[in-house]
């Protein structure tokens, strides 16, 4: 994958972020992984926060597309795709241990510590709140686009509001993500198994 300069920085800043978190990396440190000149960074960026919004706009923005688009093509049952969408929070595609996450020379980022960098930005940098806010949005309406779908195929019941089901959902995911991290004692396939068995349990058409 070829990047331009300004997205060499970028990549550099964020995985030194992973690493480090974010307030604890300099410009100094950036320039050096790059072998820029201070003057090179200073061109593309005003200062360390605008690295930061650019950074937010390419990771953040660009893991709530990816994720969009991975399950628009996704072709399955209800439950088929439930379990994709489990995955794909994971940072893994279903029966492929591709990480969602693409950077140049095939570097592959963990998804915990990716939340983690993200958890730490909403914690530190208030400024920026609205913009997380914004992608919440933006996935409880790729959520409720999924429901509409299954409700029309007549998998999911239709006296059900349909955000409120997105919104279920979307909680049971997001839990799972950080309860996974202290339950790996459980394997991952149960345990997505019985998450998408209790949901099922309470929105799914019975046959």
């Amino acid at each position: 994958m070829y990047l331009n300069n300004k997205n060499k920085i970028l990549e550099a800043a964020f995985l030194l972020s992973i690493k480090y978190g974010f307030d604890n990396v300099s410009i100094k440190q950036i320039q050096e992984e790059v072998n820029f000149s201070t003057g090179a960074i200073y061109y593309h960026f005003k200062d360390k926060n605008d690295i930061l919004d650019h950074m937010l706009n390419k990771y953040l923005k660009g893991a709530v597309e990816d994720f969009k688009k991975n399950l628009r093509k996704y072709d399955g049952s209800f439950t088929e795709k439930l379990k994709f969408i489990f995955y794909l929070h994971l940072g893994k595609e279903l029966n492929n241990e591709k990480h969602v996450i693409k950077l140049s020379n095939d570097i592959e980022i963990d998804h915990t510590e990716f939340d983690l960098f993200l958890l730490g930005i909403y914690h530190q940098h208030h400024a920026l709140r609205p913009l997380f806010d914004e992608m919440t949005i933006e996935m409880l309406d790729i959520f409720t686009e999924f429901v509409e779908e299954f409700k029309e195929k007549k998998e999911i019941r239709d006296d059900l509001d349909s955000e409120d089901i997105a919104l279920h959902i979307y909680s049971v995911v997001g839990g799972f993500i950080k309860l996974w991290v202290g339950f790996t004692h459980i394997p991952l396939e149960k345990y997505i198994d019985i998450n998408i068995k209790m949901i099922c349990e309470s929105i799914c058409i019975k046959n």
